[in-house]
Order: structure tokens, then C-alpha cells, then sequence
């Protein structure tokens, strides 16, 4: 068990740094969700709880990508790239045109930090997830062609 978490974080530099990456942007995308619920977006009843429920799962995909074994962490990647996906659609959406009865401003407080924190993740997100899959399938072709050839 200690040895798969020691080779979790003995991966790549650039896993590592995706993984952290990824998990601090992730939180920080919750916590700015959390605030403006907790600064008067509970009160707007079509979208108050989904604030609520993107901070309670950007925590949950940001503790998922730093415990994620490596074989995992495609996986823990990915889902949070839905994620922030998702949530960044949904704002530019809500800019635009309106979602769910609810038309934010692109002068609202958190904005414009909301979009650079969210494209951010998704980048990185989108690039771990690329990178460990890449990853993954390295490892089994060789280790296929190593069985076969012996």
C-alpha cells in the first residue's frame, strides 16, 4: 500500500506538477463558488445550490486528484476536466444569453477571475489526463511486446 502511494508521487515531473496543479486550481474554482453562495447567490433560487454542489465537488475532484494512484490519475484528470468544463460553459452561457432564468454580468464580482481559473484547470486538467493516458497505453504496449517477444 506505501508503495503504491510512493510511486503516486514519484511520477514524472510533469504529472506531479498536473496533479497539483490541477487539485489547486479545482479548489480554488470551489472556493470562489462557495463565497459568492455564501455573498448572496444562495438567495437566487434556479442556481443558489449549484453553487453549493461545484464547491462540494470541486473539493471532492481536487482530494481525488492528489489521492489518485498514478493508474488512476487519467481518471481523476479527466473528471475534473468535466467538471470545469462544465462549469465554465455554464458561465459563459449565463453571460451571453442567460441559464436557468439567471443572466450574470461579465462586470460581476469574480468574473473575470472565474474565467482565468476555470480556463486555467481546464488546460491543465485536459493536459494531465492527455498525458497519463498517453501514459498508460506507453506502458502497456511495452509491457505486451515485452511478454511476446520473450
Amino acid at each position: 500500500m506505501l508503495a503504491s502511494h510512493v510511486r503516486t508521487w514519484r511520477a514524472a515531473p510533469e504529472m506531479l506538477a498536473g496533479r497539483l496543479l490541477g487539485a489547486g486550481l479545482l479548489a480554488w474554482m470551489a472556493w470562489i463558488h462557495l463565497h459568492l453562495w455564501n455573498e448572496g447567490y444562495k438567495h437566487i433560487p434556479s442556481i443558489g445550490n449549484l453553487f453549493v454542489l461545484n464547491f462540494i465537488v470541486g473539493v471532492l475532484l481536487a482530494l481525488s486528484l492528489l489521492a489518485a494512484p498514478l493508474r488512476y490519475l487519467a481518471v481523476a484528470a479527466g473528471a475534473g476536466a468535466l467538471m470545469v468544463a462544465g462549469t465554465l460553459g455554464s458561465l459563459i452561457i449565463s453571460i451571453n444569453i442567460g441559464l436557468l432564468g439567471y443572466r450574470e454580468s461579465s462586470h460581476a464580482p469574480f468574473a473575470h477571475l472565474s474565467l482565468f481559473v476555470e480556463a486555467a484547470a481546464l488546460v491543465v486538467l485536459v493536459a494531465t489526463a492527455g498525458r497519463g493516458v498517453s501514459r498508460s497505453l506507453g506502458t502497456r504496449s511495452g509491457s505486451v511486446g515485452a511478454t511476446t517477444a520473450g
